[in-house]
C-alpha cells in the first residue's frame, strides 16, 4: 500500500548514528544476495535482491524439519520465490516458514508440490502454480494466512489433506473437474472464503472440508457429488446459497445433508450449471467497536479465481475505500474500473481509493488499463513478480501520453566487481545493478526490496561521460524496502543502487524517509515536497539534454573568451592613443 512521505535534513545526531551503522555493517555477514549454491545434483539456487531463484531440471530433493534447505538460514531476506522451467517437483518443507515471502511463481513443467512445501508462509498473497501441476501435497499451503488467490490448473488430479488449512484471506476457490482425489480438511478455517466451486470428479465432499469457513455464502457442486461428509459445512454460519448440477432424489438428499451442517441455507438450486460463473457477493455492514462501519463487496471470477474485492470503511464522517484485485484477464480491469467508479461517486467525504493489483508473471500492464484511472483520485499499487511495488497516482497519469504497454519487471543484481566509474561513485559500500525491462515515462514510487533496514540507499545514473551521479537518497524502511520516486527511466539502461555511500557530494543530508521509519528520526525539518527523479531524455536534435547543456555551457565559455579578447585588444588600442584609466595609490598597493 502507498504511504505519504517526508523529506528531511538529517541532524548531526542522526549522522553519528549512521556512522555507527556503517561501522557495524563491516562486521555483519555479507548481504544475502551473495548467497547461492546447489539443490540436489541438477538444480542451482541464488538469492538476489530479495528474490530466491531456482534453476535447472528435474526434481528438488525432499527436506524435513530436522534437515531444512540451505536457503532457510536467510529466510528474513527472501521476499519472493521463482522456480524455473525444467524443475518438476517442489520438495517437502522446501519453503516452510519463509514468512516474508509475498509471491510465488512456479513453472509449467512442475508436476508435484511436496508436503509442507509452503507451510506457514504468512505473508504469501499470491501463488501461481503453472499449468502442469498434478498433485498438491499435505499441508502444502497450510497457514498461509495472507493468501488471497490461488489458481488450481486443469492438470491437477490430487489435493492432499489440509492443503489450504487456515488460509484465512482466501476469498474464492475453484477445484477443477480434473481432480479425482480430494482429501479431508483441505479448506478448513478459510474464514474469509466467500464462494467455492467444486467441479471435481468425486462422489463425496470429505470430512471437515469447509469446517469453520464462517463467511462462505455460496457453494456450487458438480452433479457427480452425491454425499456430504461429517461436518463438511459445520460452522458455515453464512452459507445461504447452494447450486447443484444434479436433480431428482439425489438432489433432495444432498440438500438435507448440507442443511444438517449449515441450517441457515436458504436457497438450494438443483440443475444449475456451475462452470465459469461470475458471482457478486455483498456482505452485511458491520459496525466496529470504535464506531466505524465496514462494508465489503467482492466480484469473484470462479473460472480462473480472479478476484476484485472492495472494502469500504467509514469513520468520523469520512470514507476510505480499498479495491484489491488479482487479475488474469482483461475483464478484471473492467471490474476494477467499475468498482472504482462506484467508489468515487458514492463515497461522500472520500479520503482515498486504493487499488492493489497483482500483475501476471511477466509484469506487463497495458497503457489502456492505466488510462482508465488517469486524472482520477486513485492510487494504484502494482505488485510485480519480483516483489517490488509501483505506487501510481491517477492524478499523475495523462491518458494521451501513455504507451501501448509497460513492462514493469526489472533485474536487480549485487555487484562484486565494480568498474572504475562505479567504484568512484559507490566507494566501499554495497552496490547493485538495476535495469528496467521497459521504459517508464510516468511518475511512480518504486518500492524496491533491498537489505538491512535503516541504511541509506542511493539511486545513481550515469552521465554522458560514464560517471555516475547520485539522483536520490532514501532510507530503507523496517520492512527492508527502499522507496524511490521516479519520473522517467529508460529501458535496458544500467542504473546503480548504492548502500551507505560516503563519497557523494550532492544531497549529502537530504534523505527521504518513509512513514514507517520516521519514529526513530526526531527532531526533523520538513522541507519541500518530494521531487521525482527524471532521467535526461533526448532533445529534438537527437542528443541528450545533458549533452545539450554542455554545448550551451561551452558556447557561453567560448563567447566569454571572444569578449575577453575583444576587450583586451580595445584596451591596447586605447593605450597606444595615450588613454589610461584612473586609479588611486591604495588600489595600486593592493
Amino acid at each position: 500500500m502507498g504511504h505519504s512521505k517526508r523529506k528531511l535534513n538529517i541532524r548531526p545526531l542522526i549522522l553519528a548514528a549512521l556512522a555507527l551503522i556503517l561501522v557495524l555493517s563491516s562486521i555483519i555477514p555479507a548481504f544475502a544476495s551473495e548467497f547461492s549454491g546447489n539443490c540436489g545434483s541438477s538444480i542451482a539456487w541464488g538469492l538476489e535482491g530479495g528474490v530466491l531463484r531456482l534453476t535447472g531440471s528435474g526434481a528438488m530433493p525432499d527436506y524435513a524439519e530436522t534437515n531444512m534447505p540451505p536457503w532457510h538460514d536467510y529466510a528474513e531476506d527472501i521476499l519472493s520465490v521463482e522456480v524455473g522451467e525444467g524443475i518438476t517437483h517442489v520438495g517437502n518443507f522446501a519453503f516452510m516458514g519463509l514468512d516474508k515471502v509475498q509471491s510465488v511463481r512456479l513453472p509449467n513443467t512442475l508436476q508435484t508440490i511436496g508436503s509442507f512445501a509452503f507451510y506457514n508462509c504468512e505473508s504469501l498473497e499470491l501463488a501461481r502454480l503453472g499449468t502442469g501441476v498434478t498433485e498438491i501435497g499435505r499441508s502444502a499451503f497450510e497457514r498461509c494466512r495472507s493468501l488471497k488467490a490461488v489458481h488450481l490448473p486443469g492438470s491437477l488430479h490430487t489435493i492432499r489433506s489440509s492443503a489450504f488449512y487456515r488460509c484465512e484471506s482466501l476469498l474464492s476457490i475453484t477445484v477443477p473437474a480434473s481432480v479425482s482425489t480430494l482429501e479431508q480438511k483441505v479448506f478448513t478455517y478459510c474464514k474469509s472464503l466467500r464462494t467455492a466451486t467444486i467441479l471435481a470428479s468425486i462422489g463425496e465432499i470429505p470430512y471437515w472440508t469447509f469446517y469453520g469457513c464462517y463467511e462462505l455464502q455460496t457453494v456450487s457442486l458438480s452433479s457427480g457429488i452425491t454425499e456430504v461428509g461429517v461436518s463438511a459445512f459445520e460452522n458455515c454460519e453464512n452459507l445461504q446459497n447452494a447450486n447443484y448440477g444434479g436433480t431428482g432424489p439425489q438432489a433432495e438428499q444432498l440438500q438435507q445433508q448440507i442443511q444438517a451442517s449449515a441450517p441457515n441455507l436458504d436457497n438450494f438450486n438443483p440443475g444449475q450449471s456451475v462452470i465459469n460463473q461470475e458471482n457478486t457477493v455483498t456482505s452485511s455492514t458491520v459496525t466496529e467497536e470504535n464506531g466505524s462501519t465496514v462494508t465489503k463487496e467482492e466480484i469473484l471470477f470462479d473460472g480462473n479465481n480472479g478476484i476484485v474485492e472492495t472494502q469500504k470503511v467509514t469513520a468520523n464522517g469520512s470514507t476510505t475505500i480499498n479495491v484489491n484485485a488479482v487479475l488474469d484477464n482483461p475483464a478484471g480491469w473492467e471490474a476494477v474500473d467499475k468498482q472504482v467508479t462506484n467508489a468515487l461517486v458514492g463515497a461522500g467525504r472520500l479520503n482515498k481509493v486504493q487499488v492493489d493489483i497483482y500483475l501476471d508473471d511477466q509484469g506487463i500492464v497495458s497503457g489502456e488499463a492505466l488510462a482508465r484511472f488517469a486524472g482520477r483520485s486513485v492510487t494504484l499499487t502494482l505488485h510485480t513478480p519480483q516483489g517490488a511495488l509501483f505506487h501510481i497516482k491517477g492524478t499523475d497519469l495523462n491518458a494521451a501520453d501513455l504507451q501501448e504497454q509497460y513492462n514493469l519487471s526489472y533485474s536487480l543484481k549485487r555487484l562484486t566487481n565494480l568498474n572504475q566509474q562505479q567504484a568512484a561513485a559507490i566507494g566501499p559500500g554495497a552496490a547493485y545493478s538495476l535495469t528496467f525491462h521497459g521504459l517508464i515515462d510516468f511518475k511512480t514510487e518504486l518500492v524496491l526490496p533491498l537489505e538491512q533496514p535503516r541504511n541509506i540507499a542511493s539511486f545513481l545514473s550515469a552521465d554522458t561521460s560514464g560517471a555516475y551521479q547520485v539522483m536520490q537518497r532514501v532510507m530503507i524502511d523496517d520492512l527492508r524496502m527502499a522507496h524511490f520516486f521516479l519520473g522517467y527511466v529508460l529501458e535496458n539502461v544500467e542504473y546503480l543502487v548504492g548502500i551507505n555511500i560516503q563519497t557523494a557530494a550532492q544531497n549529502k543530508n537530504d534523505v527521504i524517509i518513509p512513514n514507517s521509519g520516521v519514529s526513530g528520526f526526531r527532531p526533523m525539518d520538513f522541507v519541500e515536497k518530494i521531487e521525482y527523479v527524471i532521467m535526461p531524455p533526448t532533445s529534438s536534435w537527437g542528443i541528450s539534454i545533458g549533452q545539450l547543456t554542455w554545448i550551451i555551457v561551452g558556447s557561453m565559455v567560448a563567447l566569454a573568451v571572444v569578449v575577453g579578447v575583444v576587450v583586451k585588444l580595445t584596451m591596447k588600442r586605447k593605450a597606444k592613443l595615450g588613454y589610461t584609466d584612473g586609479f588611486n595609490d591604495d588600489e595600486a598597493d593592493e
